[in-house]
């Protein structure tokens, strides 16, 4: 008598809320743990063949002797055998295309939530994309405006320090012209003084010598004139001086502005160059993303 043995049965259900089989989303794992499974069918289900066929020639020669001895063949143990076996065969088959209905169900499952994930991800990354370059042009823009503020800010600036210039290159001029006629002034006064005191160390000498009265008043008349001349040349003089001082003043106050502009030109170069740096890396930025290849979302492959 051959007796079939049953070393290894497998089964395996997943039900969902209403008894239903439902898997969405499943890992690669699971789907692997899946496949090993049916594989271990596949396995059992050629063994349970080989020994089908075995146990089928055994039997036909067991009958065939029962036959000769007179047993019936209804009877025999190893018929009854066969027929569990052949029972359980089906059973295991009927699990085999339920595994194999839930495996192409996780599949499928799994490639749709893949793409879908693919999808979503794909999305994120264009929108994001577009506001970051959204974003990066409107600070362009500002910068760019701004960078134009500050560029006519600069060219009044150097406009006002030309003109602050000019201006002190003219007070300069004036300075000197009226330093010099000043000078000319106090030259002339010194002479006009000398020419007085001449006149009246004669005027002293002719009285001491009791000389003709009609020179010595032509004499005094001269003096006096004289002195009338030294007095003008110095107010003259007095004023001059009292120009002159401001006009000193005035150069220093130009000369100030224009130190002042100066610096502010300075700074205004100092944030023309650091604008221009942003612009670049900004520009860089807007360029890189613009020149982002856009990747497709390709269909997922299970093997």
């Amino acid at each position: 008598m051959t007796t079939l043995l049953l070393t290894e049965q497998v089964t395996r259900e997943d039900r969902g809320a209403e008894g239903n089989y439902v898997l969405y989303g499943s890992s690669c794992a699971q789907i692997t743990e899946e496949a090993e499974y049916v594989k271990k069918v596949f396995l059992q289900l050629s063994l349970f063949c080989s020994f089908l066929c075995f146990s089928r020639k055994h039997v036909s020669g067991n009958e065939a002797e029962s036959q000769n001895s007179g047993w019936s063949g209804s009877c025999s143990p190893v018929a009854r055998t066969m027929k569990e076996t052949e029972e359980q065969l089906l059973l295991v088959s009927r699990e085999n295309q339920v595994l194999k209905i839930k495996l192409e169900a996780t599949r499928e499952a799994g490639v749709q939530a893949l793409r879908s994930a693919s999808q979503k991800l794909y999305e994120n990354y264009q929108t994001r994309s577009e506001e970051l370059k959204k974003s990066h042009e409107n600070e362009k823009k500002q910068i760019q405006t701004y960078n134009l503020q500050q560029e006519e800010k600069l060219q009044q600036s150097s406009e006002n320090t030309s003109r602050l210039a000019e201006g002190i290159r003219e007070k300069c001029t004036r300075i000197a012209e009226m330093e010099k006629r000043v000078q000319r002034m106090e030259e002339e006064k010194k002479t006009l003084m000398e020419k007085k005191m001449s006149f009246e160390k004669r005027l002293q000498q002719m009285m001491s010598r009791n000389e003709d009265s009609k020179r010595c008043l032509d004499l005094q008349r001269q003096i006096s004139t004289l002195q009338e001349q030294i007095c003008h040349l110095r107010r003259v003089i007095q004023a001059q001086h009292h120009s002159l001082r401001g006009v000193i003043q005035e150069a220093e106050e130009l000369n100030n502005e224009l130190r002042s502009q100066d610096k502010k030109i300075g700074n205004l170069t100092e944030k023309l160059t650091a604008l221009e740096t942003q612009n670049k890396e900004l520009k860089d930025r807007v360029e890189f993303w613009s020149g982002q290849p856009k990747t497709k979302v390709s269909k997922a492959v299970w093997t």
